[in-house]
């Protein structure tokens, strides 16, 4: 009885301590990558990933087998319309049959819709299916609406339309529905916008006003000959853009525009202007003629900032950046107009986004300085090498050896990371890599050209998921690798990366790099609860987060007429 006692004391002994070399979970995932414990140039920088590459032999893949066609109505008949109803819950575009081969529209597919688990509502019978999606200048972000931009082709007696690449006997007509499929305006506009609050749809001659979220009817207002719609703001503005000929002071014909908005609250139109920005926090900058300066309007067109600027970005924060007249000197101010920031000497200045603002060096356009929300430099140029910003206040650069990620805020590094590719990049050999943020998580490309003694370019590629401490959780691979976002608000944003390669088949991979399951497709949609669709070169799949299939229609051959 004592040697099984002293065996089972020796074991809990060993467990003891091999337990405290034992990290979270991610750090395993990002260790157990295949890492060895020492890497060729470890003074460069902590590595934690592998020289090796991930290859896959195809050949040792199990076949895939074509699954049969999976497709169930949601009806007891097909239907060719989107008929409102309030239960179908969330509805999904599908991609169905190829459209018809006639001018700019060879090769694109017809769409349907379907319900989350795949029961089809609508054949495929628009030319586009799409959310409506916007990007947030208050914000700084992209944002898609609870709305689907729907368009079918008519046939008839129609002229080519050069713009949209139409051939004569066919238009476009748009339409908008819930998301949820709960109400339908019909494929009756020349076009659509949205913004939170309105639905705008342009008819010949006017515009018609609906509201985002029943589709009620709330007023139509004309539109000048030729005059369109480029866009309608979070606010309830919608930018009108004219365009006209006229002969000038010496005879010749020179094309003319102007831009003015309608204010949807108070259904007046402002204007016209010579240019305009961005609508935010309730100021826009606006300029009245071609040679006059820039200052700010409120919604009614009322001068709150008077024009004394080259150039005025919107505001953000309460804070909006201008350049000075007669300088190369921007500077940050406030909602009266007021500065808030010291001179920024530049020639050339701009938003990157989410706060960022890039300054070049007033005598040298090529060295480069990144500033806060405030004005405020935060980072410069690593010496001999040129920073990139890589999202949500993160930047990196690339040396021939290495990609080193640094914080924006405090110029901190975060990590450094070895090229599986380096080598000296000369007039015959490139370098080249860059950085993709992905939620918490980095998708690392970089690509090695070169040109033989021939004159012909060669290359090869490699792609790595890491996760914010530098730990490879994927890869290094061939397999190209990016992000899926998700295509209904971005729920599934950073949760999931794809990976595809030469034979045409895509890999789901979670966060961690956990490979969830693989299969044939040339791209891949995220539809919110982790719902995905793929297309193949004969079908369109839809399935869940295990490989499920929900649906699958195999492409019928090009239509006739």
């Amino acid at each position: 009885m004592k040697k099984p006692a002293i065996a089972l004391i020796a074991a809990m002994l060993s467990l003891a301590l091999l337990l405290p070399a034992c990290g979270s979970a991610e750090e395993n995932a990002g260790e157990n990558a295949g890492a060895p414990a020492e890497t060729a140039e470890k003074a460069l920088g902590d590595y934690v990933y592998a020289d090796k590459v991930v290859y896959t032999d195809y050949s040792q893949l199990t076949p895939y087998q074509k699954t049969e066609d999976v497709y169930v109505r949601y009806g007891d008949e097909p239907s060719y319309d989107l008929v409102p109803a309030d239960d179908y819950g969330t509805l999904v575009p599908f991609y169905g049959k190829a459209l018809c081969d006639e001018g700019g529209w060879s090769g694109y597919y017809l769409s349907g819709l379907c319900t989350m688990d795949g029961r089809v509502v609508v054949e495929p019978v628009y030319a586009v299916a799409e959310p409506f999606s916007y990007y947030s200048e208050e914000e700084n972000v992209g944002k898609t609406l609870p709305l689907l931009r729907l368009c079918k082709v008519e046939k008839g007696d129609f002229p080519a339309d050069p713009n949209s690449g139409m051939p004569s006997g066919a238009r476009e007509r748009y339409g908008v529905a819930a998301m949820d499929g709960s109400w339908y305006s019909g494929c009756i506009f020349s076009n659509v916008w949205a913004c939170e609050k309105f639905v705008v749809g342009q008819l010949d001659g006017k515009a018609l006003v609906l509201d985002a979220a029943s589709g009620e009817e709330l007023s139509s207002f004309d539109m000048e000959k030729e005059q369109y719609i480029y866009n309608v703001f979070e606010d309830g503005l919608v930018y009108l853009s004219t365009s006209w000929m006229e002969e000038d002071e010496n005879g010749e014909t020179v094309w003319r525009s102007a831009v003015k908005f309608y204010d949807l609250e108070n259904n007046k139109e402002v204007g016209p202007f010579y240019g305009m920005g961005v609508f935010a926090e309730g100021l826009m900058p606006v300029k009245v003629e071609e040679d006059s300066l820039w200052g700010y309007v409120d919604r009614t067109g009322s001068w709150v900032i008077p024009e004394q600027y080259e150039q005025a970005y919107a505001f953000s924060d309460g804070r909006a950046a201008v350049l000075l007249p007669g300088e190369n000197s921007y500077v940050f101010i406030d909602e009266s107009g007021a500065a808030v920031s010291e001179k920024i000497n530049s020639k050339n200045f701009y938003s990157i986004g989410q706060g960022w603002w890039s300054a070049s060096d007033p005598d040298d356009y090529d060295t480069r300085a990144y500033l806060g929300p405030n004005g405020e430099q935060l980072l410069a140029e690593q010496e001999g090498y040129t920073l990139n910003y890589a999202g949500l206040g993160c930047f990196y650069y690339t040396t021939d050896k290495e990609i080193v990620l640094l914080d924006g805020s405090s110029g901190r590094e975060l990590f450094r990371y070895a090229l599986v590719l380096s080598g000296e990049a000369d007039e015959n050999h490139y370098v080249y890599a860059n950085t993709i943020f992905s939620g918490e998580r980095f998708i690392i490309s970089e690509y090695h050209s070169w040109q033989d003694d021939e004159g012909n370019y060669d290359g090869e590629s490699r792609y790595a998921l890491l996760d914010r401490r530098g730990h490879v959780l994927y890869g290094p691979t061939e397999d190209y690798l990016f992000n899926a976002a998700d295509d209904y608000g971005q729920r599934s944003r950073g949760n999931y990366v794809i990976a595809t390669n030469s034979q045409r088949m895509m890999t789901l991979l979670d966060k961690n790099g956990k490979v969830k399951f693989s299969m044939p497709g040339n791209w891949v949609e995220v539809f919110g609860d982790n719902v995905f669709q793929t297309v193949s070169e004969d079908a369109c799949l839809l399935f869940d987060e295990n490989g499920k299939v929900l649906l699958r229609i195999s492409f019928a051959d090009m239509l006739g007429d």
